[in-house]
């Protein structure tokens, strides 16, 4: 089990790009699981000494996914999740001690996906699985992203970072922000059985590195290369919204503000890190034509789009006291 960790995350990387091609690469490699799935050898969950791989489901998730997983033969709980949906977990078969893997997937159909973005959900959900301490992030939406056109855009955000008039644009810049910018992997499907095969897919992956390199401390399959109980993991996930930090509040709170992009309220709390840095530099502005030249020149600075003049009009509303 000797394995180097440059050769496990070679491993990871060529499933992750194989993953990243979508469904049409994807159906092709599958072949359509259809009733068989796994080999019996795998049904069940792999085995690696006393070691049983198992995909942990949220109980929200639903039950016609689990379904077909269970039915294509991968070892499958439902459990309800403190972060992501879909996580996956070592467990010794003598001891019952359950360890998580260094994978974690949410799933978000396109109308939920525009729904967080409105409602800001977006931005803490990246946020508590960036600090998971799970290394292979992916974010999986699900449906045709035309059809979220069908939605009305909030007010002002016609102009929104560079003229995304549509959902299916803003749902595009996200996620091309989410790879750059938060290192997640990014995957597409067509329905909920397509995003129960990619899972398949995935969990036979998952199976076969575990069964080439192990479990155990430092394993580059372990969360945070070392032995993270699920226990512990959970705790963690749970807790986690008190380990936020001043400046991720910060974001947060300028992500509220209507026709502000995620990315843009990224980039100012890069710039003004506080609540009480941002008011100083504010304090500092004379009147809103001052502000706004201030605000394009952070957004220049920082190679971006500069931000809707109603959001630059928001912002002096809400910080201009």
């Amino acid at each position: 089990r000797g394995e180097s960790s440059a050769g496990v995350a070679k491993s990871m990387g060529d499933m992750m790009q194989a993953i990243g091609r979508g469904d049409a690469a994807l159906h092709e490699a599958l072949k359509a699981p259809g009733g068989s799935g796994f080999s019996e050898e795998m049904r069940g969950g792999a085995t690696t000494g006393s070691w049983k791989v198992t995909l942990i489901v949220d109980s929200s998730e639903p039950k016609d996914l689990l379904g077909m997983l269970s039915a294509w033969g991968v070892a499958c709980e439902q459990r309800g999740l403190h972060g992501g949906d879909y996580v996956w977990i070592a467990k010794d078969q003598g001891s019952g001690r359950e360890v998580v893997l260094d994978f974690i997937l949410e799933r978000k159909r396109v109308d939920d996906f525009v729904d967080s973005m409105v409602g800001k959900r977006y931005v803490s959900q990246k946020h508590r699985m960036t600090e998971s301490g799970i290394g292979t992030k992916i974010y999986l939406i699900e449906g045709d992203p035309r059809a979220a056109n069908l939605k009305q855009l909030p007010q002002g955000c016609d102009d929104h970072e560079g003229g995304h008039k549509t959902w299916e644009d803003r749902i595009r810049s996200a996620t091309i922000e989410t790879e750059v910018f938060h290192k997640f992997v990014s995957v597409k499907t067509d329905d909920l059985k397509g995003t129960a095969m990619l899972l398949w897919r995935l969990t036979a992956q998952i199976v076969e590195l575990v069964k080439e390199h192990g479990v155990g401390p430092g394993s580059a399959l372990m969360a945070s290369g070392c032995s993270v109980s699920y226990a512990s993991f959970q705790d963690k996930m749970k807790h986690l919204k008190y380990d936020m930090t001043l400046r991720d509040m910060h974001q947060i709170l300028l992500s509220n503000i209507k026709g502000l992009g995620a990315k843009s309220a990224e980039i100012l709390s890069q710039e003004f890190t506080t609540p009480s840095v941002f008011y100083d530099a504010v304090s500092k502005c004379s009147n809103l034509s001052e502000f706004g030249t201030m605000i394009s020149r952070v957004c220049a600075k920082h190679k971006s789009r500069t931000v809707s003049k109603e959001a630059i009009e928001q912002l002096w509303s809400v910080w201009n006291r």
